[in-house]
C-alpha cells in the first residue's frame, strides 16, 4: 500500500470513502447504521480504558485460524472489552491482502468470506481520519498503522511485525505519545487485568 497525496482520510468525507472503492463497496452495509453512533467521538461513547489499533498481520492471522488467540479480537471487540480502531487505508490493505489467492487456498475460503470478515472488523472499529503525513517507521505501509494509533488516541498497537514490536527508537516515540506495542496473548491479559497497560503519556 502506497501513500497517497492529498487531505485527511475520514470515514465523515465522501470523497475519500471514493478513494477506496473496494472498502466502499464491501463495508456499505456498515455505514448505513446511525452515523452518531458509528462516528461518534470515543468520550461519547461507553467508557473503554484499552483502545488498540490492530495491525493487518494480526487480522489476516484471526482469518486463517478462527479459533485462536487473534481470532477473539473481534469478539472481544465487539463485547465492549476494547475499543478497535481503525482508518480506511488499513481497511482497504486488509481487503487486498485477503483477496490473495494464497490466503483464499489456505484458508479454503471465497472472496464473499474475506469480504464479509472485513466488514466484521469495520463493524466494531471506530474509524479515524489519516492523511499519510506521519513517517516513523522504516516500512511505510506500517506508517499507517502507527498514524492510526496517534490521530485515535489508541493505548496500543497490536502487531506481530518485527518492524514494529521490535524497533528501541520508535518504541521511543510510541511512548512519547503514550503508545505501547503489545502482543495478542499479552493484550488478552490487559484485558483480563482490567487495567491498560500503555506508555505514560508525556504532555496534553
Amino acid at each position: 500500500m502506497t501513500k497517497r497525496a492529498g487531505g485527511p482520510i475520514g470515514p465523515d468525507c465522501p470523497s475519500c470513502w471514493r478513494r477506496f472503492p473496494a472498502v466502499q463497496a464491501v463495508t456499505r452495509r456498515r455505514r448505513s447504521k446511525p452515523r452518531s453512533r458509528l462516528l461518534e467521538p470515543k468520550s461519547a461513547r461507553n467508557t473503554v480504558a484499552v483502545s488498540a489499533v490492530v495491525d493487518t498481520n494480526v487480522w489476516v492471522s484471526a482469518f486463517l485460524t478462527p479459533h485462536g488467540f487473534p481470532a477473539r479480537l473481534i469478539g472481544a471487540g465487539r463485547a465492549g472489552r476494547f475499543t478497535v480502531v481503525s482508518s480506511l487505508p488499513l481497511l482497504e490493505e486488509l481487503l487486498e491482502v485477503l483477496r490473495r489467492p494464497r490466503i483464499m487456498k489456505v484458508r479454503q475460503a471465497t472472496v464473499d468470506d474475506a469480504e464479509a470478515y472485513v466488514r466484521g472488523v469495520a463493524a466494531v472499529a471506530r474509524l479515524v481520519p489519516v492523511s499519510g503525513t506521519l513517517h516513523l517507521c522504516r516500512d511505510p505501509d506500517d506508517d499507517w498503522v502507527l498514524e492510526t494509533a496517534v490521530a485515535g488516541g489508541a493505548t496500543h498497537v497490536v502487531s506481530r511485525d518485527e518492524d514494529v514490536t521490535r524497533d528501541q527508537e520508535l518504541q521511543g516515540q510510541l511512548e512519547i505519545r503514550g503508545i505501547a506495542t503489545i502482543t495478542v496473548s499479552r493484550l488478552f491479559a490487559v484485558l483480563d487485568e482490567g487495567e491498560p497497560e500503555s506508555a505514560p503519556r508525556v504532555g496534553n
